[in-house]
């Protein structure tokens, strides 16, 4: 997919609790933009260099 933005929630910061899909376009974003409430394991599902 090209051109789109997705904006996914870490609801209270759990990653068991991600949905597939958001995990999914963690995986294939580009670039990921979060704050200081998203946790290590949340963005480990991000690609390298994101």
């Amino acid at each position: 997919m090209k051109g789109f933005v997705s904006f996914v929630s870490s609801g209270p910061g759990d990653p068991e609790l991600l949905t597939l899909k958001a995990v999914d376009r963690l995986k294939a974003a580009d670039a990921v933009l979060f704050d200081d409430l998203s946790s290590g394991p949340i963005l480990a599902h991000a690609r390298d260099g994101a």
